[in-house]
């Protein structure tokens, strides 16, 4: 699971965007909209789980584009 961000990390995250490959930077919000995904499917959020799973593959391929 994704930390979240303080105010130290949101600027540590900030300058370690930096430094990431484009692909690392789009595997990362594929990381972050799967863990989203999993919290709403355990919350019963059935629509919303449906649309960041179709955000994670579309994450997921892009990803493999740029590598």
């Amino acid at each position: 699971m994704a930390p979240l961000p303080n105010s130290q990390g949101l600027k540590s995250k900030q300058d370690n965007a930096l430094v990431m490959s484009r692909g690392e930077q789009i595997e990362y919000i594929a990381d972050l909209i799967a863990e989203l995904k999993e919290m709403a499917r355990a919350n019963r959020l059935t629509t919303l789980a449906g649309i960041l799973e179709l955000a994670h593959a579309e994450a997921q391929l892009r990803a493999k584009d740029v590598i």
